[in-house]
């Protein structure tokens, strides 16, 4: 149903995937995210589609250097946040990877803890049987 779905800009990157789509708009392009936004509204309108706003984030990646950093104008209507999460991997918008690996840690840790739990359970069965 998205087929017809596309950014107003070429500079700007549509991906799609299941249910979600996500949107990458440059900083020098000629269509602002804005713009692009309100574009993505009137096609869900269209399509008799929903957005659902409390799941609709704005991420902007910055520069490393602040000096060249623009702050773009947000979007009212949208949470802007600092890390967002796309197809599994937490992105940052530093593009730095350490909440990542601690995300990916932490789920580490508790699925071994509950194999521990399970073993250890196991265990105490085999040794009530004998």
């Amino acid at each position: 149903m998205e087929s017809d779905l596309h950014a107003l800009s070429v500079m700007n990157m549509l991906i799609k995937y299941a249910d979600d789509t996500n949107l990458f708009v440059h900083s020098d392009c000629d269509v602002d995210l804005a713009e692009e936004f309100s574009h993505f509204k009137h096609w869900a309108e269209e399509n008799r589609m929903v957005i659902n706003i409390a799941k609709t984030k704005e991420i902007v990646f910055k520069r490393p250097n602040p000096r060249f950093y623009i702050t773009p104008v947000p979007i009212t209507e949208v949470q802007q946040v600092s890390c967002a999460k796309l197809l599994g991997v937490t992105l940052c918008d530093t593009f730095r990877f350490d909440v990542h690996i601690g995300n990916v840690l932490k789920m580490c840790s508790q699925r071994a803890h509950l194999l521990s739990l399970i073993f250890t359970s196991a265990a105490l069965c085999w040794w009530a049987l004998q």
